[in-house]
């Protein structure tokens, strides 16, 4: 997918479809036919004037980075003299595009009695931190939202079931959902299901809280260089499980 800004990016679209381009506009108008033949549109035109606001470009273009699927963008009307825009704009999207190679997505899945369970998550490595992770004076305790952990990278970590679970004691009706860690206790993590969805993995509001559960934590055998996450199924019931470096934690569910 191809980023298409300008005043007015209705002929940048079209140019887009006509060489196999899927299109996300970000211009001033938003008019019907540009609604029609983009993805998605982004406003990115100033409030009391025609012209391209800075903060509204970056922060689409921001957006659309942390997505992973627009492979880069093209400028259009509105940029004359904006060679500031220009350079922030491409440095966004190659920001998040190493940002995603560094904590590559993945997905775990699983299905229990017909109805699939998943997890779509970015795998971080530990690339020689061990030791230097968890903890407040850890990497993770940089974090703007520890002692709550996004327990991935890059986006936030989502869940989707297609059948209600019971979640180590907790309802969770069928649905899309987004998953956290609290690390307040090292040796006692708990899994919060957070019903807020869509969002990088370092915003997190706690007044979307489903609820939080309790997991076992356990050292594996060896260090876990890549975060993973395992649905594991037995019958009706399952287990989700989240490793990396030197711990693993558990929680048990059970599909209703």
């Amino acid at each position: 997918m191809l980023a298409v800004a300008a005043l007015s990016a209705r002929a940048l679209v079209d140019s887009a479809a006509l060489d196999g381009w899927r299109a996300v506009a970000l211009d001033c108008f938003g008019d019907a036919d540009t609604l029609r033949a983009a993805a998605t549109w982004h406003d990115i035109g100033a409030t009391q004037a025609l012209h391209i606001d800075a903060d509204k470009l970056l922060a689409g273009l921001r957006a659309l980075g942390r997505g992973g699927q627009v492979r880069g963008w093209v400028a259009g009307s509105g940029f004359d003299g904006r060679a500031d825009l220009l350079a922030c704009g491409a440095a966004l999207l190659l920001t998040a595009t190493v940002a995603r190679a560094q904590s590559p997505a993945a997905t775990e899945t699983t299905t229990i009695g017909g109805k699939t369970i998943s997890i779509a998550y970015s795998a971080p490595k530990v690339n020689g931190r061990e030791g230097k992770l968890f903890g407040k004076d850890g990497r993770i305790g940089q974090d703007r939202t520890y002692p709550v952990w996004r327990a991935g990278a890059n986006a936030a970590t989502t869940l989707h079931t297609e059948a209600d679970l019971d979640v180590n004691g907790l309802a969770v009706p069928k649905g899309d959902y987004t998953l956290f860690v609290d690390l307040t206790d090292p040796a006692n993590w708990k899994l919060i299901v957070n019903k807020q969805t869509g969002q990088w993995g370092l915003t997190y509001n706690p007044a979307m809280d489903l609820g939080r559960v309790a997991m076992k934590t356990v050292k594996p055998a060896a260090l876990v260089e890549n975060l993973k996450y395992t649905l594991s199924a037995d019958g009706a019931k399952g287990t989700l499980t989240l490793a990396w470096e030197n711990v693993s934690a558990s929680v048990p569910f059970t599909v209703k």
